[in-house]
């Protein structure tokens, strides 16, 4: 009888240790799949928002690139109408024609300098977001090992 009742209390104590590292490990693996959510929404959080500001960015760009093009194109069509004009007038205004001229291609090359000097400032700003992107995979890499490392730690303690 003894022998039995020591025997029920060694399975009583192995059910209970069983039990118990069973509940840490699904307590553990529940924290785990936890963090990993919520680093998932974050990561995901910040790279809408990153997308949307580089969006915006690309929209706001555009933007102005299309209304120098229009100036562009409306200053070109001026330039044709004054030359067009200009043909119809006698030899005399020819002298003023040619000034006129010479003052809208300035104004011209000004322009597409400007529409130059607009676009290069878009590809920095869209290779300043690429080596942004670069710099969040990395950190995202980073708090990854971070939380991998923390994880492990946090086992080991538990553990003791």
């Amino acid at each position: 009888m003894l022998k039995y009742k020591v025997d029920l209390e060694n399975r009583y104590k192995i059910d209970l240790e069983n039990e118990i590292r069973r509940l840490k490990d699904f307590e553990v693996s529940r924290i785990r799949m936890e963090e990993a959510a919520r680093y998932r929404d974050r990561m995901e959080q910040f790279r809408t928002e990153m997308e949307t500001m580089h969006l915006e960015k690309v929209k706001e760009l555009k933007a102005r690139e299309e209304s120098t093009m229009d100036r562009i194109r409306n200053k070109e069509r001026e330039v044709e109408k004054v030359g067009y004009t200009h043909r119809q007038k006698v030899l005399k205004d020819e002298e003023i024609m040619r000034y006129r001229e010479n003052d809208i291609k300035k104004t011209v090359e000004m322009e597409l300098l400007l529409v130059k000097n607009e676009k290069d400032r878009m590809g920095k700003s869209i290779h300043d977001y690429e080596i942004k992107i670069a710099d969040l995979e990395k950190f995202k890499l980073r708090l990854e090992k971070q939380h991998i490392q923390e994880m492990e730690q946090f086992k080991t303690e538990y553990q003791r």
